[in-house]
């Protein structure tokens, strides 16, 4: 009789080891604002960075597929490299939409190109779901998980047709495989995050699109600060088209840590 103690092919797996996610990508940082780098032009690109890679409070860059398209991955990675040390977080728009088996080779072509993580919007199902955050966490990649995006159109209940509990079901998947680093526009969707997190006993980092010129919709993180581990703003247009995106990029870092500092404790 076999006495071999290889658990059989679908047994349970193992509590998932939860990943600390400030410590992932911004060791000693709890809070910042992300420029998004959505930009039509590699040289708007390197303008841009080199203008707010010294703004204390700007933490990383989103590098999204503009760039990428015109450059090449690495060829993008360099550009920001020319004026930033910076983290850089790449978005494909959006990874995640795709088979499970292309889930490998999507994470090795990111392995070594010198990105610390990548935007996951897994809408294909939590097979790929499931895919797709164990490769890039194989190959040291940081998956930023998410679901949602804030345009008016995108839920079956605002006429489009993404299903209405997209984010609190991805969110949740993404927290039983241990990851902590979730997507949520700067609307309810925060509180429909938070409470997935709550209900599973762990404090997530938020990485929050939607923040307008002048700060608009910061006033919501005040609110949801002392419930969650990290909280990062992505912020396109309000500061990478701004006349002075330092100014800009600076006013909106002075507006996030007046917010964190008056959120209740």
């Amino acid at each position: 009789m076999s006495t071999s103690s290889t658990p059989p092919e679908h047994s349970t797996p193992s509590t998932p080891q939860h990943h600390h996610p400030v410590e992932d990508i911004f060791p000693g940082h709890r809070y910042g604002i992300v420029p998004a780098l959505d930009l039509p032009t590699s040289a708007a690109v390197r303008d841009v960075v080199a203008a707010t890679t010294g703004v204390d409070g700007v933490v990383a860059y989103k590098l999204g597929h503009s760039t990428v398209l015109e450059l090449g991955l690495r060829g993008a990675v360099d550009l920001i490299r020319q004026a930033s040390d910076l983290p850089i977080i790449y978005d494909h728009q959006k990874a995640g939409l795709d088979v499970p088996s292309n889930a490998r080779h999507f994470a090795d072509l990111l392995a070594g190109t010198g990105v610390a993580g990548a935007i996951i919007f897994p809408l294909a199902g939590p097979q790929t779901a499931r895919e797709y955050l164990s490769r890039l966490r194989e190959r040291g990649i940081v998956p930023l998980v998410g679901g949602l995006l804030p345009i008016d159109d995108y839920t079956i209940s605002t006429g489009g047709w993404v299903a209405d509990d997209v984010l609190p079901e991805i969110t949740r998947l993404a927290l039983a495989h241990g990851e902590t680093n979730i997507i949520a526009p700067a609307t309810d969707a925060l509180n429909t995050v938070i409470a997935a997190a709550a209900d599973a006993g762990i404090s997530p980092t938020l990485f929050v699109p939607g923040i307008g010129a002048g700060g608009t919709g910061l006033d919501r993180l005040g609110d949801v600060v002392d419930q969650v581990s990290g909280i990062f703003p992505i912020v396109g247009r309000a500061i990478v088209t701004a006349a002075d995106p330092a100014q800009a990029a600076t006013d909106l870092a002075a507006a996030l840590t007046t917010v964190v500092a008056g959120a209740p404790r």
